[in-house]
């Protein structure tokens, strides 16, 4: 009796623990505050988007039309590749590639391929927390690794104990992780221990107020520097650049 007994109060307190979630949608203004309004190449089909060394790396994908731009401008092109996500892990770039199976190891420096390395799942978004490797693939799963690529932990993504697909482009700000939403204006807030989204941004009134986004112009591309956040979207002839109301207040 005793044995069903402590099992009852282990659910009951589980059952409590998960109601406990906390999930909030808000406007895009009522979480940050827009500092400027920068000029964006509108060519780029932007995948991913990442601050190296306070330069502003990003990829533009499409197969065979890959390539990397620092601060808007174009710097190397990546045949034979769809390039997706970007991030710098070790001291090395490293990019996810669409549908090829591989993840490129690139110098920092002269942006020359180093290494390429299997990799199973599609590539969509990718980003770091110094100590593992963060990507998606377009499910809603988020993949922990190291820089061999194995896999660590993954974490499934959820709103109110539902799954969320379409995960895209990730950045790791503020001990959480932040991803654009595939064909959607809005961006989850995620706990990486627990996948559990607590905030979602919607940045419509954001889209239409600058009309940049049209046919095939999706919101894509977020990147973090010294308490700034940067967000873009494919063929977006603007960079947004944000600061953070709720840390600022603190």
């Amino acid at each position: 009796m005793k044995k069903i007994t402590k099992l009852l109060i282990l659910i009951i307190i589980s059952t409590l623990l998960v109601g406990c979630t906390k999930y909030e949608k808000k406007d895009y203004t009522s979480y940050l505050k827009l500092e400027k309004v920068m000029d964006h190449n509108n060519s780029y089909f932007t995948e991913g988007l990442e601050f190296i060394n306070d330069n502003l790396y990003e990829t533009s994908g499409l197969e065979n039309e890959s390539f990397i731009a620092k601060d808007n401008t174009k710097v190397k092109a990546i045949p034979n590749y769809f390039a997706e996500g970007i991030t710098m892990f070790n001291d090395k770039i490293y990019i996810l590639t669409f549908q090829n199976n591989k993840v490129l190891v690139l110098n920092k420096d002269t942006l020359e391929i180093e290494k390429e390395l299997d990799y199973e799942r599609e590539g969509w978004g990718l980003t770091n927390d110094k100590y593992h490797l963060i990507a998606s693939d377009g499910t809603d799963k988020i993949y922990f690794m190291n820089d061999k690529l194995e896999v660590i932990k993954t974490i499934n993504v959820t709103i109110n104990h539902k799954p969320v697909e379409y995960l895209n482009e990730l950045e790791y700000i503020n001990d959480k992780i932040w991803a654009n939403v595939w064909q959607k204006n809005i961006i989850y807030i995620i706990d990486p221990k627990t996948g559990y989204v607590e905030t979602e941004l919607n940045f419509n009134n954001l889209v239409q107020k600058y009309k940049v986004n049209k046919v095939r112009q999706t919101m894509n591309g977020i990147a973090f520097n010294k308490d700034k956040v940067y967000i873009t979207g494919k063929y977006w002839d603007k960079l947004f650049e944000f600061s953070i109301k709720e840390k600022n207040d603190k």
